[in-house]
Order: structure tokens, then sequence, then C-alpha cells
């Protein structure tokens, strides 16, 4: 996920997101912001725990969410909405996103897995949910 959002856009990413910061001139003296609750609200705080003051550079900044990673059981409870992008050691790199019919096919099917490496895979990999609307199973 590297959306590139603005202002705006990112005080509606849910609570906890964190953000690399682009600002729109000069450099921002801290790179990673997040949001934070503030009484129920969204606020953006930098990595020191500081309220960012709203300057005309923070104001036009470019913010990209941060992605962190999930297990695989995770990613199949959100499975139903969103393609998940799944990391191990065993599977061959990719930056797509999948559903999780077509990953479990994969697995079974197209990649010369042992019971145990499929084991090792669903208990060991790391998942990066893909934020979509809708998704049809492939």
């Amino acid at each position: 996920m590297s959306k590139k959002l603005n202002i705006i856009e990112a005080m509606k990413m849910p609570i906890g997101t964190e953000f690399e910061v682009k600002p729109s001139i000069g450099n921002c003296s801290c790179p990673n912001l997040f949001l934070k609750d503030g009484k129920g609200e969204g606020v953006l705080v930098s990595v020191f725990g500081h309220s960012i003051i709203a300057t005309q550079s923070i104001l036009e900044a470019t913010f990209i969410p941060i992605e962190k990673p999930v297990s695989f059981m995770e990613a199949v409870a959100k499975a139903k909405t969103n393609r998940f992008r799944i990391e191990h050691e065993l599977l061959p790199k990719t930056k797509l996103g999948h559903t999780l019919r077509s990953t479990i096919y994969t697995l079974i099917n197209h990649l010369d897995l042992s019971n145990d490496e499929i084991v090792d895979v669903i208990l060991n990999s790391k998942c990066y949910i893909e934020e979509s609307e809708a998704d049809s199973d492939e």
C-alpha cells in the first residue's frame, strides 16, 4: 500500500496509522507521524509524542501510510473485503495482492511445498492487507 494522501485523507485513516511524511517545503523534523486517539478523535502526533503544528508545509504535505504486517489468520479474517499480500522465504516475491481463494489455491496446487512447508507458511508468514472496497473471488 503506497497510497499518497493529503492531510484530510490522512486524518480519516484508522487510529494508530503511521505515515511517512513528505512536506511540501523543506525537510520534516519528524519523519513518521501517526494518528492517536485524542478523546475519540484522530490527531496527528510525531513519533516523539508531540502534537503537530499545522504549518503550511504540513498542511500541503504528502502522507504515505506505512505498511504493518499482520498474521495469516488476521489476513484471513479480513479476506472477505480485502486482498492481501503474503511474504515468506518459501514463496516467490510479489507486490500484488490476492484473494484468500487464489492464495490457498496457489499454495496447494502451484507451489511444490510439502504439508509441513504449507503449515510453516501459514504460521510464520507476514501478510499485508490491501485496502479495497470490494473484491471478487478469482
